[in-house]
Parts: C-alpha cells; sequence; structure tokens
C-alpha cells in the first residue's frame, strides 16, 4: 500500500493512495494541482508515471533545490492566471485536486480550466470538504454539497462519473469527472 508523506497542514499525514490509483493504469501524463514540495509527483515518477505538479510560487520555492534539473514542478497561481500551464501543452489524462478546491475564492473558474488540459476521455479526480466539515478551517473559503460539485462540473463540461463520501463523520467528498467533448 502506497502513502506519500507531505506538509500540507490542511490534508492528514498520509494520503490513502486508493482515492486515485484505480485510474492510473493506462495513464500518459498525470497533473498533481497543489502539490505543495511534489512529494506525489516524485512518487508517481519513481514509478515510471508522467507527472507534473503546479502549486504557488511561494511553495514551490522550498521545493525547487529538490528537483534542480528536474522541470516537473510548475509555479502559478491559479487564483490569476487564465489558463493552467503545462509544458510542451502536455494534455493530461488524470488530473489530481487533492484538497485544494476549498483553498480558491475563485473555485467557480477552476473546473474549466483544469477541463483546458484534459486529454480526451481524461479523468479529474476532486477531494475536498463538504458542508458537513465545520467549522470551516482558516485557510478553507467554503465547503461543499455534492450538489454544488455536480454543478460546477456541468458548468466546466465535465460528466460526474462517482461520488463519495469521505471520512469517519462523511466530512470529505470525493469526485470523479470525464471531459464532455474533449474527444
Amino acid at each position: 500500500e502506497h502513502h506519500f508523506s507531505t506538509e500540507r497542514p490542511d490534508i492528514s499525514a498520509d494520503v490513502d493512495w486508493r482515492l486515485f490509483t484505480d485510474y492510473l493504469p493506462g495513464t500518459h501524463a498525470i497533473l498533481d494541482v497543489g502539490c505543495n514540495g511534489g512529494h506525489l509527483v516524485k512518487a508517481l515518477r519513481n514509478m515510471q508515471k508522467a507527472a507534473w505538479g503546479i502549486d504557488l510560487p511561494q511553495v514551490l520555492a522550498n521545493a525547487s533545490a529538490c528537483y534542480a534539473g528536474y522541470p516537473v514542478l510548475i509555479p502559478c497561481n491559479l487564483e490569476v492566471a487564465y489558463t493552467i500551464p503545462t509544458p510542451d501543452g502536455i494534455q493530461f489524462d488524470l488530473v489530481l485536486v487533492l484538497g485544494v478546491l476549498e483553498h480558491l475564492v475563485t473555485y467557480d473558474v477552476f473546473l474549466p480550466k483544469v477541463k483546458a488540459v484534459l486529454a480526451p476521455r481524461g479523468l479529474v479526480v476532486v477531494t475536498t470538504c463538504n458542508s458537513r466539515a465545520i467549522p470551516i478551517e482558516p485557510l478553507h473559503y467554503r465547503h461543499f454539497t455534492v450538489e454544488e460539485l455536480v454543478q460546477l462540473g456541468v458548468a466546466a463540461g465535465l460528466e460526474t462519473l462517482t461520488v463519495s463520501r469521505l471520512g469517519v463523520n462523511d466530512t470529505g467528498l470525493k469526485v470523479v469527472y470525464r471531459g464532455i467533448g474533449c474527444e
């Protein structure tokens, strides 16, 4: 069983790979949005997966020393960027958005940016806090209901494939989307 360590204070120290390993076979390019130090990117690269990560420049500044000569971490403020910058215009088969959506003020325009870098039949795995997670953490701008996440997907041109509740008290949600019209 794979786990990786993270320094993100907003998610547990060990993220369970079962959140997304079902979607790894057959993937050619993976993007970890909110990658922090790139721990997951490094682990996926060690598994011979083509993986990249994207996060705020100030977050990646500390990680850059670990990846000297290894340009897989993309500095970008997704709140203000019109698009997600990708190396050589790569389209991703799998985009992981683990514990990120609740941190975005502009969450409503985020998923269309993700869809724009999604390969045909590509998948997006989102985990986030749901509306049962009370109180809202200081760095969380909002929590979501299942219906809101489905609607965000529809607005972005994404089909909702599955929705799962996470956590002991169902305080988290996992949604898997597939691009519509990406084919």
